[in-house]
């Protein structure tokens, strides 16, 4: 598993994401809040806030006040069952929204937190004074991201019904590597801000599973991996591994 990786930019949610492919800058941008205007702006997003490893964003079944945007950093998203563990539903990286679905439904659906320490911008939505035109506009700006949050949970619903961990583990790093390219960051080697428990969580499996897994997959060729560093070495071998049709 210490296999050093070769010399290649790496994708890393410490990374901020520039304004324009941040999810967040469509909504602003309808909203008119980049018109120069930064007392309007500043009453209605609160940006960069510093938030630190293991803190919480809002908790599951709270009221909806905020959406915000990952800038830095890496949150996830998850439910407590009623054993009182965590079940992760989501992870959310620089450029990502978080909380968008409690507009709708006036409360948080999930609890939200910090894996990586990062910066967040914040929007009051419920502030926003618009038009009808604008609120047309703004209504299509979250519906095209809750579009990408569905697409992004297909590939959740495919490792929930796949008896293959291999298979599970293919889609999930694909999954990864194409939400940074969406942001303009390489795809094929990345630092994950998670550890092997929490993507074991996500998964549905035990730990050593993933840990036997990703191992098994460096030695077939198919990923380089250093600690948390990961390199895709072929891609296009880990796409038919992900699509496999299990029997």
């Amino acid at each position: 598993m210490n296999k050093k990786l070769t010399t290649i930019p790496l994708s890393s949610p410490k990374s901020e994401v520039v304004c324009n492919l941040c999810e967040l800058f469509g909504l602003c941008r309808v909203a008119g809040l980049n018109s120069g205007d930064d007392a309007r702006l500043e009453r209605i997003v609160s940006r960069r806030l510093q938030i630190k490893r293991g803190r919480m964003l809002f908790a599951a079944g709270e009221k909806f006040k905020y959406v915000y945007a990952v800038k830095s950093g890496a949150f996830k998203s998850y439910l407590l069952m009623e054993n009182g563990c965590e079940q992760i539903v989501d992870f959310h990286f620089p450029g990502e929204l978080i909380g968008l679905e409690g507009m709708a439904l006036g409360h948080y659906a999930y609890a939200a937190s910090v894996l990586e320490s990062g910066s967040v911008c914040r929007m009051r939505i419920t502030e926003l004074p618009l038009s009808d035109t604008e609120l047309m506009q703004f209504w299509q700006r979250q519906a095209e991201a809750l579009s990408r949050r569905v697409h992004h949970c297909q590939s959740a619903f495919l490792l929930i019904g796949s008896k293959s961990v291999e298979r599970s583990l293919a889609i999930f790093l694909l999954n990864l590597s194409e939400r940074f390219v969406e942001r303009g960051l390489p795809g094929y080697r990345f630092r994950l801000p998670m550890g092997r428990e929490d993507i074991a969580n996500y998964l549905g499996v035990a730990n050593e599973t993933v840990s036997r897994v990703l191992t098994r997959m460096q030695e077939q060729g198919l990923i380089a991996v250093s600690g948390r560093n990961i390199q895709l070495r072929v891609p296009v071998r880990l796409r038919e591994l992900a699509c496999c049709i299990e029997t």
